[in-house]
């Protein structure tokens, strides 16, 4: 009975330690400083089984490794790192002007080409965009 429990227990420690080096291959260690803010993972208002990240919050204190307290406003509670993400302000310089894109197309027309009945004349097209929109079908020739 010995042997069995002893074998049961060097098992035991083998895939302990398979599983730690499978875990760490990815695994982040994640850390806040104080003052930093941090989405909170919470459950939705509508349904407690649905986690949703909150409005960013303060950190007020790191408590050991993996403990942060944060301020909730009204409250202080202390949160453990798995149920918090740092939160990165958007940059609030919008451009003040889009960019528009315009394409061109051009065309080679060989005017000696007895086979075009299109090439006697030269025509001329513009790059500017059109004033009126082209109905579905209709092309900018047919203007």
């Amino acid at each position: 009975m010995d042997k069995a429990i002893q074998a049961a227990q060097d098992n035991l420690r083998h895939a302990s330690k398979r599983y730690k080096a499978h875990f760490d291959r990815k695994a982040r260690p994640r850390t806040v400083i104080k003052g930093e803010k941090v989405l909170l993972l919470l459950p939705a208002k509508h349904n407690k089984l649905e986690l949703k990240w909150q409005e960013p919050f303060e950190v007020i204190e790191v408590v050991g490794s993996n403990n942060y307290v944060v301020n909730l406003g009204a409250a202080q509670k202390t949160y453990h790192a798995n149920l918090l993400k740092r939160y990165f302000d958007r940059e609030t310089s919008v451009p003040a002007q889009c960019g528009v894109l315009q394409a061109a197309v051009a065309a080679i027309v060989d005017e000696n080409d007895p086979s075009d009945p299109e090439a006697e004349g030269e025509r001329e097209m513009s790059l500017e965009p059109s004033a009126s929109r082209l109905r579905s079908k209709e092309t900018k020739m047919d203007n």
